[in-house]
């Protein structure tokens, strides 16, 4: 009975989680993000704004819970991966599974990337928890309960690559606006970052 009871608040949180974030999405769309307040996400949702903050710390969050979402889902993947496959193709294929998910709800994602961009606190927060995940991720690939554990230099090295690789996709997938896929930019961008590396044998930059 305690686990069904369990279940039960879990799914009720959820739902209430989802609410709050449909609610503040459309309120920001409408009336920007400086003047919606966590007050008016609460009247509108009728909830306290004291539960708001329950599930949101900052006004930001709400926003941003999406993107961070998208890394969750990359990070679970990835751990599913690695027991099949080396380091650098599982990071690799859990990008390209995320970003093939943001293409299929294009016109959401792009909508939700103009708002962030459009904020300089919310464009702030997305990269703080950006910077959080590839962190994660960093570990994950360093972890030495994996088959091929990677030092950790590399693994820093080849997560933030990663992650880089997939925030100037979309940036140029809205520059282009939309008309490309996500993941034929990603392709293209990681085509050139290999050829560019390949003109960096040698000595480091600057030493001869």
């Amino acid at each position: 009975m305690s686990k069904q009871k369990d279940t039960f608040r879990s799914a009720k949180k959820d739902r209430t989680r989802a609410h709050l974030r449909k609610v503040a999405f459309d309120l920001i769309e409408r009336r920007g993000f400086e003047t919606t307040t966590i007050a008016d996400i609460a009247s509108a949702a009728d909830i306290s704004a004291r539960s708001v903050l329950r599930y949101f710390p900052t006004k930001e969050d709400v926003i941003v819970s999406w993107v961070s979402d998208g890394f969750i889902m990359l990070r679970e993947d990835l751990l599913r991966r690695l027991p099949l496959t080396d380091p650098d193709g599982a990071l690799f294929a859990a990008a390209r599974a995320t970003l093939s998910d943001y293409q299929t709800n294009a016109h959401f994602f792009r909508t939700l990337d103009r708002l962030i961009v459009s904020n300089t606190a919310m464009s702030a927060r997305k990269e703080q928890v950006t910077a959080e995940f590839a962190a994660q991720v960093a570990a994950i690939l360093a972890e030495s309960r994996h088959e091929r554990p990677l030092p950790l230099l590399i693994a820093e090295t080849l997560s933030g690559t990663v992650f880089s690789l997939m925030r100037a996709s979309v940036r140029e997938w809205l520059r282009r606006g939309g008309g490309d896929t996500i993941l034929d930019i990603f392709d293209e961008a990681t085509a050139a970052l290999r050829s560019h590396t390949q003109k960096w044998q040698g000595p480091p930059f600057g030493i001869e």
